[in-house]
């Protein structure tokens, strides 16, 4: 996949309303967008960040993918609903699961509940091929188009 005009980090949207669970958030209307780095934005008043761009895999491989955070999330990549950290998700816990991907950039999308404050922030973890240990996905690998 090759896409014109990308820039570093993730776009972000952020949403209000009252709600306890990770909503689909195509049909709500944005409060606030702006880009990070990573996955962590603060919006006044928002109770739902999503954020979304592009992951890109170094190389072909099996890979282990991991989210946490202090709220809920659920992690998206492509269409596939891949990490669920929403429904029955004790705060601050790993969740992950092993996917092949072939290098090059994949859509992703990531959506939180914010904080009393309006941040939220989804911890992302992997493994890249040979690689056994979690950690920390570098936000050189995550991108976006303005």
């Amino acid at each position: 996949m090759n896409i014109e005009g990308l820039q570093p980090g993730l776009a972000w949207s952020a949403f209000e309303g009252d709600l306890s669970y990770v909503p689909q958030v195509a049909s709500l209307n944005a409060a606030e967008r702006g880009t990070a780095p990573g996955c962590s934005a603060t919006s006044a008043g928002a109770q739902v960040l999503h954020f979304h761009g592009y992951l890109k895999a170094p190389v072909d491989g099996d890979y282990q993918l991991a989210v946490r955070t202090s709220t809920r999330g659920f992690v998206r990549l492509h269409i596939a609903a891949i990490l669920d950290a929403d429904y029955d998700y004790p705060s601050g816990t790993v969740r992950s699961r092993s996917l092949q991907l072939q290098a090059g950039l994949h859509p992703i999308q990531i959506t939180c509940l914010a904080d009393n404050s309006g941040k939220g922030e989804v911890e992302l973890l992997w493994t890249t091929p040979g690689e056994n240990d979690l950690h920390a996905l570098p936000n050189q690998v995550l991108s976006h188009v303005q």
